[in-house]
């Protein structure tokens, strides 16, 4: 058997010899059989990948490994959607297949990420802790939410997430994520889902799914405006655990709303009240 190591590898890992030989054949199988013929390439045959990533906190890290296997082997990555932790990878994913760099550079945002500055103890929780342990935590964490509605802030992730996309990869709304005939000739999704990315929540009040930004005219804004780091903020807003986004929805609003209702956006959840 071969062996893979950690290096300094763009992709932060190398094969040995046999082993890359073996990777190199298998991944050319799929590309031949079925790989889509781009017409704009003359033909050749390309391994176009629709990824949808789950969420699950640290999980996040191996959806990168993933993916940077994946582009290893060929694949380019048409359209993304994710939730949670997915969310914030699929945004990185979908901003680098846009500005069209390579995608080991999600292996340098990796290094980047601190995980421990997503959940920072507070005041509350620094002296309570001490004195009681776990016990004490769970005292602490109550008191915590009867004045706010999540433990933590989230505001780590926009503020290590936000420049990314913004000042490196030049992604900062949605229509900056748009697909277009040029590029794909033979797009199929209809014409306001033309998007790379694609975050999933809920919308309590209505018990729905809500894509955004396909679905953000029905809370009055217009999808080629927002910031996709807003869409995923919400996202990893896991409902007590990290504070819910608040906006003001607009005029143009459907079903349940009504003009200068307030929209609460969570993590996989985006619930609605009229103000």
């Amino acid at each position: 058997m071969g062996s893979i190591i950690l290096s300094d590898a763009p992709c932060g890992y190398e094969r040995d010899e046999a082993l890359q030989r073996e990777f190199v054949d298998a991944a050319e199988r799929p590309r031949v059989a079925d790989g889509w013929p781009n017409p704009l390439r003359g033909g050749e045959r390309e391994l176009r990948t629709d990824l949808a990533l789950e969420g699950g906190g640290v999980k996040g890290v191996g959806l990168v490994g993933a993916v940077l296997v994946l582009s290893e082997a060929g694949c380019t990555f048409h359209r993304v959607a994710g939730t949670s932790a997915g969310a914030i990878t699929a945004s990185l994913i979908a901003g680098i297949e846009q500005s069209g760099r390579a995608m080991t550079t999600l292996a340098d945002v990796l290094q980047s990420l601190d995980l421990r500055k997503f959940t920072p103890e507070g005041r509350l929780h620094e002296p309570v802790d001490h004195a009681g342990g776990h016990v004490a935590k769970l005292v602490a964490d109550a008191a915590i939410l009867t004045s706010k509605e999540g433990l933590y802030s989230g505001d780590y992730l926009e503020s290590w997430l936000r420049p990314l996309p913004h000042e490196q990869l030049n992604i900062r709304t949605f229509a900056d994520l748009r697909l277009d005939a040029d590029f794909d000739p033979e797009l199929s999704v209809l014409g306001d889902q033309h998007y790379r990315l694609v975050v999933y929540v809920s919308d309590l009040t209505r018990s729905r799914l809500v894509h955004l930004p396909w679905d953000y005219a029905s809370y009055g804004f217009d999808p080629d405006t927002q910031d996709p780091v807003g869409a995923v903020r919400a996202s990893m807003s896991i409902p007590f655990f990290f504070e819910p986004v608040h906006v003001e929805a607009r005029e143009a609003i459907v079903e349940v709303l009504s003009c200068g209702a307030r929209a609460t956006l969570t993590g996989r959840s985006l619930s609605t009240t009229t103000a």
